[in-house]
Parts: structure tokens; sequence; C-alpha cells
């Protein structure tokens, strides 16, 4: 049984309970909404300790002096695990973010090798893939695009980055200019195709997505195109802004190669059928 005093102490605490606001609660994360990502990044010098050991890893590779490997590219990222996002199929990786750099190394014949490592360089790995676009500036390209996409056409794109390469551009980012005159000076950059599969879109950034620029003329709502390394039918890389090889599907696999030069306007397009592929 309850004494009096007992019974009024519940009662006050009752009270207190009942008068005292109830906190807000806060919403929930939308999961529809893009990361957000910094405005500008700011440029960070690339560690010493970093910088030689990637020079030491491919001159080992290669069988050369160190003093003939270059650095070019880098930049800082965070890698996904402990493998720096390179481990193989039976190769058991900490589960655990990892700060490091991504750094592009060229050997003297002009090839380009991209090494991962951690903060230090005390792990270093060679890349092996095809795509070796920085994740930090991947994720700068698509959320533009999430971005411009969502405002123009009010939908939640589902984007993906389908080829990137290297660039070094002049002023212009190697897009028309307004005035016709383009800085001279050599931008360190990337190419890249977004598409949410049924629209391709051509970004033209610098090397760490401060700058992203859209190229329009390149841009379609045909099949995916395929980037093209270098220049060719005698057209020289300095006069084109882009270069693509477009292969259709059916049993006849069209093959469309497009070069627009550098005012957006098409200076060359051959298409040729393929005689198709049989399985043997």
């Amino acid at each position: 049984m309850l004494c009096p005093m007992r019974l009024t102490t519940l009662f006050l605490m009752g009270c207190l309970l009942a008068e005292a606001p109830m906190p807000e609660s806060s919403p929930g994360p939308d999961i529809m909404t893009a990361p957000e990502i910094e405005q500008t990044v700011e440029v960070q010098p690339l560690p010493d300790s970093v910088r030689n050991r990637v020079q030491t890893e491919l001159s080992n590779y290669l069988g050369i002096p160190t003093d003939q490997i270059n650095i070019a590219r880098y930049s800082h990222e965070t890698w996904f695990d402990g493998c720096l996002g390179l481990g193989g199929p039976a190769e058991l990786c900490l589960a655990a973010l990892t700060e490091g750099w991504q750094v592009e190394a060229i050997a003297p014949t002009g090839e380009s090798y991209f090494y991962r490592t951690d903060l230090t360089g005390n792990q270093v790995r060679r890349s092996t893939l095809d795509n070796n676009l920085p994740p930090s500036l991947e994720a700068r390209i698509l959320q533009t695009v999430h971005t411009d996409v969502t405002e123009a056409e009010g939908r939640e794109p589902a984007l993906s980055i389908t080829q990137a390469q290297t660039r070094v551009w002049d002023g212009c980012y190697g897009l028309p200019s307004e005035t016709g005159d383009c800085p001279e000076i050599a931008i360190m950059g990337w190419r890249a195709i977004v598409t949410d599969g049924d629209y391709h879109w051509i970004y033209h950034t610098d090397n760490l997505g401060n700058t992203i620029l859209l190229n329009e003329a390149a841009s379609t709502n045909t099949v995916i195109p395929n980037l093209i390394t270098g220049p060719m039918s005698g057209l020289s890389e300095a006069d084109t802004t882009f270069q693509s090889v477009s292969t259709g599907g059916g049993a006849d696999k069209a093959r469309e190669v497009v070069v627009l030069d550098i005012d957006g306007k098409l200076s060359y397009s051959q298409q040729e059928n393929q005689i198709p592929e049989i399985d043997s």
C-alpha cells in the first residue's frame, strides 16, 4: 500500500512531466537527396613520401631509374576499404575508410600508370582498372548532372559514368569560345561520359572537379559512345573537341565514327556495317 507522501510525490512528478515541452523530432535523412559535396576543392600538395614511393614502385616495375618517372595528376581520396579499393576476389580487406591519394605516374614512353596509396605512402597499389577517374571527381560530376536533370526535368535520374579519359585542356577546356580566343595554358583534367540509360552527357573537367563543363555538341540520346584516345583520319587532336565511336546493336553491327571540331561542328563522320561475329 502506497503512503500519502508517496502518492503526492508521484502526482507532482506526473504534473512536471506533463507540463514539460516535448523535444521536436528531427527529420530523418532524405535518401533521394544527392550527397552534399563541398563547393570548392582546395589543392593539397602531394607528400614527398607518397611521391617518392610511387616513383620507386613504377621504377621497379619498369626497370628504369626513378628520375625518369614523372608525377602528373594526383588527388586526395577516401578509399572504402583497407585494400584501397583494389583488393582481389580472394583477398580479405579491412572494412574501414582509408584516407589516401590517387597518383598518376608517367613513364618515359608517355604511358600513364595510376597508383592508390594511403596518406603517407606506406601502402601503395598499382591500379589495373580500365577507368581511373578519381572517386572524388566522379562524385562531383554525378552530383552536377543529378542537379541539372532534377531541376530541368523534375525527376531523379539513375546515373553512371561509363567512360573517362585524361585530358590536357586549353583555357577553354576544349570547348567553343564565345570570343574565339582561348588562353594558351595547360589544364590537367578529364573527359567523362555520363548516362541515365537513355541520354549521354559528355563533361569536361579539371583534375579536382572545381570546373565541370557540359559538351553540349557531343552529348546525345543515341547509343553510348566510346571515347577515342587519339586523333584519327589525319585530323589533329588539337583541332577537335570530341571523337567517338558508337556501335549499335543488331546483326549488322552498325559502327559510326564522329569527330567534332572546336566549334562543335561535325568535321568527320563515317558509317560502316561490320561483318557480324559468329560464335564458333
